[in-house]
């Protein structure tokens, strides 16, 4: 995990850089990297966190802009809220975003959601 959490560091400093984020936004992805492993007790795909957490800064990113996304077709929309984990996985996505204190509108939120089913695995 410490491999993973630098490579984390590396990529939120580039986004950081080039103004993707900002520092509130890094700082919240950070907080979310410390508590990470408290959300859940399932087994995750380590593979997929650093993609996951940099989705994650952006989509924080875009909330705290007023510049979220808005729409998520339908098919996507439908395979998410119909995936077998989707209850467990939604109520990580509403833990975390407790914590950071930001409230996802529904597309983004299915969006972050798609995510955590990489990382939650099938």
């Amino acid at each position: 995990m410490e491999q993973i959490k630098t490579k984390l560091l590396q990529r939120l400093d580039i986004l950081e850089a080039s103004k993707q984020i900002d520092k509130s936004s890094k700082d919240k992805v950070l907080q979310i990297l410390t508590n990470f492993q408290n959300y859940s007790n399932i087994n995750i795909n380590k593979e997929h966190l650093e993609p996951f957490f940099t989705h994650f800064s952006l989509a924080i990113q875009r909330n705290i802009n007023n510049n979220p996304v808005e729409t998520m077709e339908d098919v996507i929309k439908n395979e998410i809220i119909n995936h077998k984990k989707y209850l467990r996985l939604n109520e990580i996505l509403a833990k975390i975003s407790h914590d950071i204190n930001l409230k996802f509108n529904e597309a983004e939120s299915i969006l972050l959601l798609s995510y955590l089913i990489l990382i939650y695995g099938e």
